[in-house]
């Protein structure tokens, strides 16, 4: 499935790919319909058994049946994507930037040096090592 244009947009997908996605849809209903059989469901695991031998048939003899699920499955399966993605991502840099710079401050590290001095005439600050080997700019890394 080669995707151009919109994030949004699902392509259309080949035999091949509603074969597949068929085959996974059938496996996968069948194995929640035995988890629910295993638990005393009634009406559940006979609901889920009879879309996955849907899925099965249809994978077998005319995968093209499924496109209509195929595409509300990818579009469901992208709207997750981008909500986990961005919902993740907003914890992991907010947690680990307020958890930083917390400590920092705890610890007064302060790595620009933004300490206010006013009996200095510059906040210039020199170098260690001004000079530095031809060595060191042939070899960066």
């Amino acid at each position: 499935m080669t995707e151009k244009g919109s994030f949004w947009r699902i392509p259309s997908p080949s035999r091949s790919e509603l074969r597949k996605f068929c085959w996974v849809m059938a496996v996968g209903l069948a194995l929640f319909a035995l988890l629910f059989w295993y638990f005393d469901h009634l009406k559940t695991p006979r609901v889920l058994g009879g879309l996955a031998g849907f899925f099965l048939l249809s994978g077998l003899l005319f995968p093209p049946l499924t496109r209509p699920a195929f595409v509300v499955w990818m579009m469901l399966a992208r709207i997750l994507g981008f909500v986990n993605t961005h919902i993740l991502l907003a914890l992991v840099f907010y947690t680990m930037f307020t958890v930083i710079g917390i400590i920092m401050r705890l610890l007064g590290y302060d790595p620009m040096e933004r300490k206010l001095e006013p009996k200095e005439k510059t906040y210039w600050s020199r170098r260690a090592n001004p000079l530095m080997s031809r060595e060191h700019y042939e070899r960066q890394f």
